[in-house]
């Protein structure tokens, strides 16, 4: 599997840490198998931190073998579970 990340730097290698940061979907590293999507949250990045750089990070994964080691929360298209969890953190917040 593919995995793209966008930022305004490139990260070789994902650390997972327990962050301070509010972001949308709580702590966590976030990637997705868009490329369009990771280029356009890129662009976002950079403006937002007024950076001269935006990067997309390209991961290629074994997800099966990620999955029995890693707690993952998978979304394959923005459908009514995918709507329930974007609520309920947001409610969260």
């Amino acid at each position: 599997m593919i995995l793209y990340h966008g930022s305004d730097i490139v990260v070789d290698k994902p650390v997972l840490l327990i962050s301070k940061r509010t972001l949308d979907f709580g702590p966590g590293f976030y990637t997705t198998t868009n490329k369009d999507q990771a280029i356009s949250f890129a662009q976002k990045v950079m403006i937002r931190k007024e950076s001269k750089v935006k990067a997309v990070s390209i991961y290629e994964i074994d997800f099966e073998k990620i999955e029995t080691s890693l707690d993952i929360l998978k979304f394959t298209s923005p459908d009514k579970e995918w709507l329930h969890f974007v609520q309920k953190e947001h409610c969260q917040a």
